[in-house]
């Protein structure tokens, strides 16, 4: 009897040896469809933890809206609560000139933007739109899912820790649709989250955390200032590690989901634009001004000289991201320098600048 009891209880050590973290983050997408005045307009937006409504509290949104006539998306931000939302919209080539937008909303609309599941709702908000001293009426008539599939996304992060070693995994589950982001794929018949969990679990079992070789590697996904519309949902998965070298380091790729085929992409700069020496030598200009003005005056990255430029020569298949900065809606092209270099790695450019470059029927 001792010797079990001593067993049971080693068993017990070593299983307290092993500090389990799972977090879970929820997100909205919708769509909301309606008109300014007499003018048809379209607002995609994104709420994290939109739980905090329904508590009282206020939540953040974020995304675009666009005049259905132009098709030409504006950022917008704001905040929404039980009984408002309100989010500006940005004129970035005019810093002076903002359009708000302010709808009141009661508990049953709350509800269906909240609990939206599958399909299309009438929601009949009503609400302004002033642009300086320029108001009028806003009204919103429905609200749908984002591209008529994507509402509830839970970003599900789950690690392992034992001893000095770490080992995390995360997934992103779509709740109306089953399924899930996991590891640059869709994985399908997902229930709910704890199946979701309990498969990060089984894989994270697999991985050796009693190894005598130090490591660190967890991975996480985000849609921080990533861009979304009706066609596409743009988000980044990052991992970071460390295996007992010199310094950490941080693996990122920008994916891109097709809402229309459920298929998960990496898009390069090639989907967007032709290759050409009008385009690098203005792309070059662009960056040479970029790093410039953050006090690089020394430092630039050559997309020009094919043969003398790991980058000029690699240019057009570089794993590339579209969201949202201080010039509207950019490409973010990420070029994967030296570490020693590492914080310059970062480069974006509006797609107004690229318009004379940009490929016909892009997202």
């Amino acid at each position: 009897m001792k010797k079990i009891f001593i067993m049971l209880l080693l068993n017990i050590i070593y299983i307290s040896a092993f500090a389990d973290t799972t977090n879970i983050t929820k997100h909205l997408f919708f769509t909301l469809e309606g008109s300014i005045d007499k003018y048809p307009i379209t607002i995609n937006i994104h709420i994290t933890n939109p739980d905090n409504i329904t508590e009282n509290k206020k939540s953040n949104i974020y995304g675009y809206y666009k005049y259905n006539n132009v098709n030409t998306p504006i950022p917008i931000i704001g905040e929404m609560d039980k009984n408002t939302i309100k989010f500006t919209a940005f004129d970035y080539d005019n810093s002076n000139k903002k359009e708000e937008f302010s709808f009141k909303i009661n508990s049953s609309q709350l509800n269906n933007i909240i609990n939206l599941g599958n399909g299309k709702k009438n929601i009949n908000l009503k609400g302004s739109w002033q642009n300086n001293n320029k108001k009028l009426s806003c009204n919103i008539e429905t609200v749908k899912p984002l591209g008529d599939k994507i509402h509830t996304v839970y970003d599900i992060s789950v690690s392992k820790e034992f001893k000095d070693n770490t080992y995390g995994l995360s997934a992103l589950y779509i709740e109306n649709l089953k399924s899930s982001i996991y590891e640059g794929k869709i994985i399908n018949k997902i229930n709910n989250t704890n199946e979701m969990i309990k498969k990060i679990n089984d894989d994270i079992a697999k991985v050796n955390l009693n190894d005598e070789e130090i490591f660190y590697e967890v991975n996480f996904y985000n849609f921080y200032n990533n861009f979304f519309n009706d066609n596409i949902l743009c988000f980044t998965s990052s991992t970071e590690y460390y295996y007992g070298g010199a310094y950490p380091d941080t693996a990122i790729s920008h994916f891109t989901l097709d809402i229309n085929k459920l298929e998960i992409k990496i898009l390069t700069l090639s989907d967007f634009v032709n290759d050409s020496d009008k385009f690098r030598k203005a792309l070059q200009s662009e960056i040479d001004k970029y790093y410039k003005e953050i006090g690089e005056d020394d430092f630039t990255v050559d997309v020009i000289n094919k043969s003398d430029s790991y980058y000029a020569e690699n240019l057009m298949s570089r794993n590339i991201s579209i969201s949202r900065y201080f010039e509207g809606i950019s490409l973010h092209i990420r070029f994967e320098l030296s570490h020693a270099v590492r914080a310059l790695d970062d480069f974006k450019i509006s797609f107004e600048k690229l318009k004379p470059y940009l490929k016909n029927n892009i997202y």
